[in-house]
């Protein structure tokens, strides 16, 4: 049975002080098994850029399976802590908190992710437009008398060319390979590909649109993913 995939998003390490984002982003499942298909997941997020090395992000987590209705399912706390100025150094690096509450109702545990981010821009030579590559890994832990997982490794990577500020299309990649130190077997990982489209209107709105593939069997066979977020 295909896994159903958490929610796919690449953070960036850089962040700007004083910014404010509110973001939504939906991610629905498309599959062969009718208990993960068309199955979506919800977010709405407000982020805030409290110093010029650090943002701080609430983000309201709402789930709705293909066999049950729409409801809330957790609050998360995210935190990210740029670790060079940018340009500084050859990649842009930084650090990634979270802390999740799950709803009451689920009993089920809190959970801590860590993760290290790193960012590599690049001109255009020639022909070939400015480009963006990104690269996450995370560490996932729940906590808790509630805890049943053991601690999770993943990762995250996200390039995309500049041919101009409304139009950047480039590809993501997520893989989830399960307990750190007895990864799951290559099959049942979970690894997903696809193309995105990015773009930016009038430095205020950002958009992101695009379709992961399922790569692995242990992976849902394909999710359409939708961001949208406005920034002042």
């Amino acid at each position: 049975m295909s896994e159903v995939a958490h929610a796919v998003t690449v953070y960036s390490p850089l962040v700007q002080k004083g910014e404010v984002e509110i973001e939504y982003q939906v991610d629905v499942n498309r599959d062969g098994d009718p208990a993960v298909n068309n199955s979506s997941k919800h977010q709405i997020e407000i982020a805030y850029g409290v110093t010029e090395e650090w943002k701080s992000a609430i983000n309201a987590v709402y789930l709705d399976p293909a066999t049950s209705g729409f409801a809330y399912d957790r609050l998360k706390w995210e935190n990210i802590y740029q670790l060079f100025e940018h340009g500084e150094r050859w990649l842009d690096a930084g650090l990634y908190f979270e802390y999740q509450i799950p709803d009451a109702k689920k009993n089920a545990p809190d959970v801590a992710e860590i993760k290290i981010l790193l960012q590599k821009s690049l001109g255009s030579q020639g022909y070939i437009p400015s480009m963006k590559h990104t690269f996450n890994v995370t560490v996932k832990k729940e906590l808790g008398a509630l805890a049943t997982q053991a601690t999770a490794l993943s990762y995250a990577w996200q390039s995309k060319w500049k041919y101009t500020e409304e139009f950047r299309p480039g590809f993501e990649a997520y893989g989830s390979m399960g307990p750190v130190g007895n990864l799951n077997s290559p099959r049942q990982q979970s690894h997903q590909l696809g193309p995105v489209l990015f773009g930016e209107v009038a430095h205020r709105f950002e958009y992101q649109l695009g379709y992961l593939f399922g790569l692995t069997q242990g992976s849902v066979n394909g999710m359409f993913k939708l961001v949208l977020e406005l920034k002042f």
